[in-house]
C-alpha cells in the first residue's frame, strides 16, 4: 500500500513527484545518506547499560536510561529514513515500511521464542501460553501490567519484550501521522510535541491517581514519547540542521556536554519517585535531542564520534538487538550453570561473572545475527531496505 502525500492530479511522473514532495533533501550529508556515524556506538552503550543493570548492578548502572536511549535512537533513525523516502519520491509507502519493520524484528524474536522456549526448559522452565502470546503479538507490556494486578502469575518469561511492544505499537500509528501532517512543518512538529506532552500528562495522572510506577514505566501510552523525541530531533535536524550548525560554529562539544548534563541531572534525582516516573523521561528526551544535535550536526563532536565509531563499539551496536533479546536467558543459564559465581552478582567480586555473561550474550547475539538476521536481509531488500 502506498500513500501519497501530495496532489497527483495536477502533475504526474517522477519530476512532478519530486517537485511536489513536501520535503527537500537534507543539507546535512549524514542525514541525506542515512548513514549516521556514532549511531552503532550509542546502541552499544545502550544495550550495555541494560545488560549490566540486569546483571546485578541496577543501583549504579541506569538500565532504564539504556532503554530510553534505544527508543530515542529508533525514532531518530526511522524518521530519518522516512524523510529520505519522502524527499526522494514524494510519498511514503506504508505497506513496505511495515513489512521492513516486521522483517527486522520478527525473525530474531521468533528465534528467541523457539530456542529459549525449548532449551530454557533446563534452566527456567517451559513458557506459558500467555508468555508466547505476549511475545508473538507484542503485548508483553500489558501482559505484565495485568500480571502485577493479580490476574495471573507475574513470572513473565521474557519481561524485557515490553519495550518491543511499545515500539511496535508506536510504528503502527506513526506512518499515518507522517502522511497526514508532513505537508506542513508546523503541523508535523505540533503533532509530535502534542504526543510528548500527552504522554507526560498521562504519566502524571497515573502516578498521582494510582501511584502505579510500573504502569508508568512500561505502558505504551506512557512511554511512546521517548520515541517521539527522537522523531522530533530527526525532523528538526533535517529541516533546520544547516542553520543550527552555522549557529554552533563548531561548538558541538559544548552542546553534547549540555545534553549529557541534563541527562545526568535526571539520574541524580533518584529519591523522588514522582519525578522519576513522570518528568524524568521528558527531560531525558530533551537532553538526548540536545546531545544528538551536537553529535550529528556538522562538524560533529569529533572526539566522541571517534570513540563511538571504534570498531568493537560498532560491532556491538550491530549486535545490540539480538543481545537485548538474549541477555536475560543467558543470565538465567549462567546462574543455573554457575550458582556459586551467580551469588556474587552485584558486588565487586561478581564483576567477572557479569563480564562473562555479557561476553556470552554477544556470542549468542552473533550466532543469531549470522543464522537469522543475515538471511532475513534479503527479504527486507525486496521492500526497499538498504540494510547490509
Amino acid at each position: 500500500m502506498t500513500t501519497d502525500i501530495y496532489d497527483e492530479k495536477a502533475k504526474t511522473g517522477s519530476d512532478a513527484a519530486l517537485e511536489a514532495a513536501p520535503l527537500r533533501a537534507s543539507t546535512i550529508p549524514a542525514l541525506a545518506r542515512g548513514e549516521l556515524p556514532g549511531l552503532d556506538g550509542l546502541r552499544a552503550i545502550s544495550v550495555l547499560l541494560v545488560m549490566f543493570s540486569h546483571y546485578g548492578y541496577g543501583k549504579i548502572v541506569p538500565g532504564a536510561l539504556g532503554v530510553t536511549t534505544f527508543f530515542f535512537l529508533s525514532g531518530f533513525l526511522i524518521t530519518t529514513l522516512m524523510m529520505r523516502e519522502v524527499a526522494r519520491t514524494g510519498h511514503l509507502a506504508i505497506g513496505a515500511f511495515l513489512m521492513r519493520r516486521i522483517l527486522r524484528l520478527a525473525p530474531e524474536l521468533l528465534g528467541l521464542i523457539v530456542v529459549s522456549g525449548l532449551a530454557g526448559a533446563l534452566y527456567i522452565g517451559l513458557p506459558r501460553p500467555a508468555d508466547l502470546f505476549g511475545a508473538v503479538f507484542y503485548v508483553t507490556n500489558y501482559l505484565e501490567i495485568f500480571a502485577l494486578s493479580g490476574y495471573f502469575s507475574p513470572d513473565i518469561r521474557w519481561p524485557h519484550l515490553w519495550s518491543l511492544a511499545v515500539e511496535q505499537h508506536f510504528y503502527l500509528l506513526y506512518p499515518l501521522l507522517v502522511v497526514s501532517t508532513i505537508r506542513s512543518e508546523r503541523k508535523f512538529m505540533a503533532a509530535l510535541t502534542m504526543v510528548c506532552l500527552a504522554a507526560l500528562l498521562w504519566r502524571c495522572f497515573v502516578m498521582l491517581r494510582f501511584n502505579d510506577a510500573q504502569y508508568a514505566y512500561i505502558a505504551t501510552e506512557t512511554r511512546l514519547d521517548s520515541i517521539a523525541y527522537g522523531c522530533l530531533a530527526a525532523f528538526l535536524m533535517w529541516t533546520h540542521g544547516a542553520s543550527v550548525a552555522a549557529w554552533l560554529r563548531g561548538r558541538n562539544l559544548a552542546l553534547v556536554v549540555l545534553g549529557l548534563g541534563l541527562i545526568g541531572l535526571t539520574l541524580a534525582l533518584r529519591q523522588h519517585q514522582l519525578f522519576r516516573e513522570t518528568l524524568r523521561y521528558s527531560l531525558q528526551g530533551v537532553g538526548l535531542m540536545i546531545f544528538s544535535a551536537g553529535l550529528f550536526l556538522p562538524p560533529g563532536a569529533n572526539v566522541i564520534l571517534s570513540a563511538l565509531d571504534w570498531r568493537p563499539m560498532r560491532w556491538m551496536g550491530r549486535m545490540s538487538y539480538a543481545a537485548y533479546l538474549w541477555h536475560l536467558d543467558v543470565l538465567k543459564f549462567m546462574e543455573w550453570s554457575f550458582p556459586s559465581a551467580a551469588e556474587t552478582a552485584g558486588t565487586w567480586r561478581g564483576a567477572g561473572f557479569a563480564i562473562a555473561a555479557a561476553a556470552a550474550t554477544f556470542l549468542v547475539a552473533w550466532l543469531s545475527h549470522v543464522a537469522i538476521y543475515n538471511p532475513a536481509v534479503r527479504w527486507r531488500k525486496r521492500f526497499g531496505s538498504h540494510a547490509n
